[in-house]
């Protein structure tokens, strides 16, 4: 049997089907190839044996992907909502709802390489962005920091001594404006930099709070960027990099209204009828803002290429919402504000690039602090507004320092004198990582009706913790040829613990939890080139994980026992004939507890299962509050939280070449399978499809060009946000249709 045909089989027995592209013409042409940086070099991305989404700036655009939250459309097994504005990842199954301060995710984002760990800096335009990357599965062996999950690299373009400018504006349905503007040019012989404006703004609202009249979703955002690229000899650089972004959300995630068929907290409020539509007594707002600073020097030495990637990082977010979603004052959040300082220091070791036996060796450190400040903290108006008798403002801190090293190599089987194995390579990594955690605080409560002054009714009591750990990967790879490769891989990823911010009386913590990762894939390419077809089936063994649920108003972060994911997913790319590009993605995945027999429950008072918990309190654990109740109850088996069965894509592109210029035409599609909110599988999201379509043309000098575009063609109604909590059951509404029209200038 021929090496093709083996490893046509592997991928059959893998699951995967045939695409029905056997009999497509023969052109010349082929896919292009993809590089990426998932191992710290720039490599084909089928050569890496991990699976890895790569999106060109050009796929992003035809895509209707403008922003980090638009990503999962073009991206199998990648789930990504919001919790009050803040991001929230899953890679399949894998990730953490809670985007509140000190909290971190389980899918962390980079940009230019810089860690960011506030969820809410991770939601930003991709407006001068030359790719993204998503690396699925566990990654501690060659990034900074370590993730359960994966890793969400964005990179933006580097600066050129060749002067180009890029201008766009658009305009779309809601009165919404868009304008950026990106700048390059030389300095001095080996200087160069560039600038990147981008600015959007909404004018027309999405909808209304109906209790007070305000509209909500009409905001603004501006985000400056620059690059200053040194290159003093031909084998170092040294590049500065600078940000600032301010977002005016206009209530993006924090329009809580009731779910249909429930109550709210007052026992009266019901769901408004209609979608985008929300009842409280206070508007939900959310402004973000923050500064960025980076400095990345890297120099290529014969026996060794060396990086050293330093940042800082300041951020605040303010936000208020009703968190019982009726007129009543009940718990009111008026979040003033959460605030983010990190320093961060990454240093890479690398092997030369015609070194037989690649190595990478690194260390990391972050000193993070990330908390509840300002003049109210977290603010709970549990009586009155902003503060008053029976309102309570948590302040806390939670300050993180972290030490890593890790370091991986990739051993070919010739150079340990198995040179019969063929290309086959062994790769192994391992990190070893520290985490302390000190987090201090105190509550306060409002004494007089209506003003703002405040005694300590608590101090919290301090806590302290060290979380040390190894973890390892290993991958066994081959290469039949230059177009097939098959993998095996073992992957430990691992979380520490940490504590709860917004849990009063007491400051609470959580254990770590681990991440046993087996896979088994293949990447190939068919048809001349014409064809990419990647299969990857992992089996993913969860210990302690680490699960965020509500208890009343708070958020507070419990460890379930175990849970089980596993699943297939196909990727790949293909060209039916020149002028048309499609892309595709499907995963495939099952997740469930294996053991939780504790599994707490919070509910409404008048939901029947509080009866039925309260005939037997002791051994249900089972108390009363004044509208809801919290039990213990055995959700094994449950499905785990962000786990759709199936969720794919398939994004065709039609390019035409004329005298009159280069026309092309996108319709993308993606269909999420329906998931729960939350362990206790109480409130799903429904299965959903999602189109967008964007048309463009482009003078024949390739300086003036347009582009139609649309989002959500359908007006398909979904949610970003969902959680069944005891002071009522909520969702926050995406984003409806969207439609306009950008014009577009190039200069060079």
């Amino acid at each position: 049997m021929s090496n093709r045909k083996i490893a046509l089989a592997f991928v059959l027995a893998t699951g995967a089907v045939s695409l029905g592209l056997a009999d497509l013409a023969h052109a010349a042409d082929a896919l292009e190839e993809v590089t990426v940086t998932a191992t710290r070099r720039v490599e084909n991305v089928q050569d890496v044996p991990i699976p890895i989404t790569a999106l060109s700036a050009d796929a992003l655009v035809q895509g209707g992907v403008t922003s980090t939250e638009d990503i999962a459309q073009l991206t199998p097994g990648l789930n990504l909502t919001q919790q009050a504005g803040a991001l929230i990842s899953y890679i399949r199954g894998v990730g953490s709802p809670d985007g509140s301060a000190g909290q971190e995710a389980s899918v962390t984002m980079y940009l230019d390489g810089v860690l960011i760990p506030a969820p809410y800096a991770s939601i930003f335009d991709l407006a001068n962005v030359e790719h993204v990357e998503v690396d699925k599965g566990p990654q501690g062996t060659l990034f900074g920091r370590n993730s359960n999950g994966g890793a969400i690299q964005v990179f933006t373009r580097t600066p050129s001594s060749k002067p180009a400018l890029d201008v766009s504006a658009g305009y779309g349905n809601y009165n919404t404006g868009e304008f950026k503007v990106y700048g390059t040019t030389g300095i001095s012989p080996n200087l160069a930099a560039d600038l990147s404006v981008y600015y959007r703004s909404q004018g027309n609202p999405i909808g209304y709070n109906i209790t007070t009249g305000s509209g909500w979703g009409n905001g603004d955002e501006l985000n400056l960027r620059s690059k200053w690229l040194w290159t003093p000899t031909e084998s170092t650089s040294v590049t500065l990099a600078g940000g600032y972004t301010r977002q005016n959300t206009g209530g993006w995630g924090n329009t809580k209204q009731i779910f249909p068929g429930t109550t709210a907290a007052d026992h009266v409020t019901t769901y408004t009828g209609n979608y985008y539509n929300y009842t409280g007594d206070v508007n939900a707002t959310g402004f973000n803002q923050g500064e960025t600073a980076s400095l990345t020097i890297d120099t290529n030495q014969p026996w060794f290429e060396f990086k050293s990637i330093t940042a800082y990082q300041n951020f605040d977010a303010n936000q208020n919402f009703d968190n019982d979603e009726s007129p009543i004052v009940n718990t009111d959040v008026y979040i003033n504000g959460q605030r983010y300082h990190t320093v961060t220091e990454e240093l890479q070791f690398l092997s030369p690039k015609d070194s037989p036996v690649k190595w990478i060796g690194g260390a990391f450190f972050m000193n993070n602090a990330s908390g509840f400040s300002g003049p109210l903290g977290l603010g709970l108006g549990l009586a009155a507004t902003p503060i008053g008798p029976g309102g309570i403002n948590i302040k806390d801190i939670i300050k993180t320092k972290t030490y890593a090293v890790f370091g991986e190599t990739t051993i070919p089987a010739s150079v340990v004198g198995l040179g019969v194995l063929g290309d086959t390579n062994l790769v192994a990594g391992i990190r070893y990582n520290t985490d302390q955690r000190d987090a201090t605080g105190y509550v306060e409560q409002g004494i007089v009706n209506n003003v703002a002054t405040l005694s300590t009714l608590l101090t919290t009591p301090s806590g302290s913790k060290k979380y040390n750990k190894a973890t390892y990967r290993a991958i066994l790879n081959h290469k039949f040829d230059e177009h097939t490769m098959v993998y095996a891989s073992y992957s430990l990823g691992f979380k520490a613990g940490n504590f709860n911010t917004v849990t009063f009386p007491a400051v609470t913590s959580y254990d770590p939890e681990t991440l046993n990762a087996y896979e088994l894939g293949t990447k190939t390419e068919w048809l001349q080139g014409r064809l990419r077809l990647n299969v990857d089936g992992f089996y993913y063994q969860y210990k302690n994980m680490q699960l965020p649920i509500y208890i009343g108003p708070s958020l507070t972060t419990v460890n379930a026992a175990s849970a089980t994911l596993k699943g297939i997913e196909i990727e790949g790319e293909a060209l039916p004939v020149d002028a048309l590009d499609i892309r595709y993605g499907v995963t495939i995945e099952q997740g469930s507890f294996d053991s939780f027999p504790n599994g707490p429950v919070t509910l409404p008072l008048t939901d029947p299962r509080c009866a039925v918990a309260a005939l037997n309190p002791a051994a249900n654990n089972y108390t009363a509050g004044p509208i809801d109740c919290l039990y213990s109850g055995n959700q094994s088996g449950n499905t785990t939280p962000h786990t759709p069965k199936v969720s794919l894509n398939l994004s065709p592109t039609y390019t035409l070449q004329t005298a009159q210029g280069k026309f092309d035409a996108t319709v993308s599609y993606s269909y999420t399978g329906a998931y729960y909110w939350d362990s206790t599988n109480n409130r799903q999201q429904n299965a959903y499809s999602l189109v967008n379509a964007n048309v463009g043309w482009l003078d024949p000098s390739g300086r003036y060009g347009i582009n139609i575009w649309g989002k959500n063609l359908g007006s398909t109604q979904y949610m970003i946000y969902a959680v069944a909590q005891g002071t009522g059951d909520s969702f926050a509404a995406a984003a409806p249709r969207t439609f306009g029209v950008t014009f577009n200038l190039h200069l060079k």
